[in-house]
């Protein structure tokens, strides 16, 4: 897993957490951020988790594929522009897996239309061939794909590790 857009380590975390067989690789384009994660956040560097400073589009231009790309970057409307573009949304699908994901937290929610939402949304849509958005605690998780079944893979793993739940 990529994380472009570290922060304080809070998805690495829960990855360690529930996926024991999870390699996480972050981004973090400020250091006081990063000392921060490891000094208050508990965030662990490890064999499975490591983190480095730099600008997440900058760092894929040198990077290999991932199953996972988490695009953690947005916070309410301060939204990198170079991490916003059709551009950037392709560099990102040529750096995954064959059947890898793209994950981005729009840290904001808003169903209206002509939200930036929307806007990243189709921006989003118009690079990859599957996009699921879920709402979530105040956050929108965008899920992108080329993998036309990541939406059926998604609920049977998730009803399959939920089972109290039957659908």
């Amino acid at each position: 897993i990529l994380i472009l857009g570290m922060g304080t380590g809070t998805y690495a975390m829960q990855c360690y957490r529930y996926f024991d067989n999870t390699v996480m690789e972050g981004v973090e384009i400020d250091k006081k951020i990063i000392d921060l994660a490891y000094e208050r956040f508990g965030l662990l560097e490890n064999e499975r988790i490591s983190c480095v400073e730099f600008d997440g589009r900058a760092f894929l231009r040198g990077a290999g594929k991932y199953d996972v790309i988490m695009v953690d970057a947005y916070r309410d409307i301060t939204i990198p522009f170079q991490m916003s573009s059709a551009e950037f949304f392709t560099e990102v699908k040529e750096h995954l897996t064959e059947d890898g994901v793209m994950i981005v937290n729009l840290n904001m929610r808003s169903d209206s239309e002509g939200s930036i939402n929307e806007y990243l949304c189709d921006t989003v849509a118009s690079v990859f061939d599957v996009v699921y958005t879920a709402n979530c605690a105040g956050n929108m998780e965008v899920f992108a794909s080329q993998n036309a079944d990541m939406v059926k893979i998604f609920k049977e793993n998730y009803v399959s590790n939920n089972p109290e739940l039957t659908s």
